[in-house]
């Protein structure tokens, strides 16, 4: 009996190992973190952008249609392998009868070993974490001051727990497929309280996901944080907003 406990015991041991080898292997295999985030000096990516914003009185929404055009323009920091770079971006009508516009700047900062890091107006996401593999989970929005039930505007924010989902799966959009995919659920759909929308009742939705192709970038963006208020009187609260990006054109 106890000769067939030590080999029962041995076997599991034996079996924890292979397990822990394997989840080894498969961290050292996922793709690098910039395969679906790549950064080389003179990338662009020219989306669609639907804004879906509060009326001028807060009691509708209006959907505001662009052309954006994200452009990496410089490598401005290389040290210890940390890279940052400068992206411009531009706007203009979504027909693009006018020309683009400069619009705002950001940041990438691609940390090869680690992570990508986008800041956009001084907030620090991070977008991708290795290992990329199917399910893996990290805090995206760690550098974000953001805490629950706080009066920082990014309250919202608070708490996110990022997520890979079907690597390696083909996407379409905008008419245009790519073989090899990758989605990041952001905010996975949250919906306070569940039921109808009834306007004489609070109501709030949170949701984000991107999803970025292997050697484009990101190629598909939903965001959306839109609060119904009932008091002092029904509206959409301010900061209320969607915006929905499709990739259009890239180089």
């Amino acid at each position: 009996m106890k000769k067939t406990v030590f080999l029962l015991g041995s076997a599991a041991i034996l079996s924890l190992a292979i397990t822990g080898c394997s989840d080894k292997l498969d961290d050292f295999s996922a793709p690098e973190v910039d395969t679906y985030f790549p950064t080389e000096v003179g990338k662009y990516i020219i989306y669609d952008l639907d804004s879906t914003v509060p009326g001028q009185f807060g009691t509708d929404t209006v959907v505001h249609k662009y052309a954006v055009k994200e452009e990496v323009n410089a490598l401005v920091s290389n040290e210890n392998e940390v890279k940052t770079y400068r992206i411009y971006r531009y706007i203009t009508d979504q027909n693009r009868e006018n020309p683009f516009r400069p619009e705002n700047t950001f940041a990438v900062i691609n940390n090869k070993n680690t992570n990508v890091q986008k800041v956009e107006d001084n907030l620090k996401y991070i977008k991708i974490q290795k290992p990329v593999r199917d399910y893996f989970e990290w805090p995206g929005n760690s550098y974000i001051n953001s805490e629950l039930n706080s009066s920082s505007p990014y309250a919202h924010l608070y708490g996110w727990k990022y997520r890979y989902e079907n690597l390696g799966q083909p996407f379409t959009v905008n008419g245009l497929t790519f073989d090899e995919t990758v989605t990041v659920i952001q905010k996975d759909y949250e919906e306070l309280p569940l039921g109808p929308f009834n306007p004489n009742y609070y109501k709030s939705w949170n949701y984000s996901v991107e999803v970025y192709a292997k050697n484009v970038g990101m190629i598909y963006k939903h965001f959306a944080h839109l609060t119904w208020q009932v008091t002092p009187e029904r509206a959409w609260e301010d900061g209320s907003f969607r915006v929905i990006m499709k990739i259009k054109e890239h180089n």
